[in-house]
């Protein structure tokens, strides 16, 4: 049983993998209030979890901003797009 709660045990890397994500989670949240950013924030919650399924671990909070600041110019005119189509359907 010791050998799960070592700090490579299994147990450890669980639950390492679930409070980054819940940290990348929270951090999408409030980078989506002002609802023009959600494109941004979605870009870079998506590059946070894909770069970690490849095995490129690094920590969430920098790697969220990186790819925030990556993905900003984008992400807003996307945003943008995607608040116009609704405003024409609504």
């Amino acid at each position: 049983m010791e050998r799960y709660f070592r700090p490579g045990g299994k147990i450890n890397r669980l639950l390492d993998s679930f409070a980054d994500m819940v940290i990348a989670n929270l951090l999408w949240l409030l980078m989506s209030l002002p609802v023009i950013t959600i494109g941004a924030s979605t870009a870079a919650l998506y590059r946070i979890m894909l770069r970690r399924q490849r095995g490129m671990i690094e920590p969430v909070v920098k790697a969220f901003f990186k790819g925030f600041k990556m993905n900003f110019k984008t992400g807003i005119a996307v945003s943008a797009l995607g608040l116009l189509f609704v405003f024409l359907i609504a």
